[in-house]
């Protein structure tokens, strides 16, 4: 989160309580895959109430009630990558 986001979380129980409880049922990779969708999704953008990016925080990111969710959530990135994959995939289909 702090290389990704450009903060500077220590490395506080505080910090590492919800990340710890996270760690229970998923694996780390989810964690990482969590900071990259919302890095994305909020980096640079402005909410009603101030810059999304005061929202990526350890707490938020990975608290009880928000973590599957942001899991399962795509980027716009993410959605481009699979329509090229499988615009690609289905070129090689009509041509075999």
């Amino acid at each position: 989160l702090n290389e990704k986001a450009g903060k500077k979380f220590g490395n506080t129980e505080d910090n590492l309580k919800d990340i710890k409880e996270r760690l229970k049922r998923y694996t780390f990779e989810d964690c990482i895959k969590v900071v990259d969708i919302k890095v994305e999704l909020w980096g640079g953008k402005i909410f009603s109430y101030g810059p999304a990016e005061n929202w990526l925080v350890p707490t938020t990111l990975f608290s009880k009630d928000k973590f599957e969710r942001y899991l399962n959530e795509k980027t716009p990135k993410m959605i481009k990558e699979k329509l090229d994959k499988d615009f690609m995939s289905n070129i090689f289909k009509k041509n075999s």
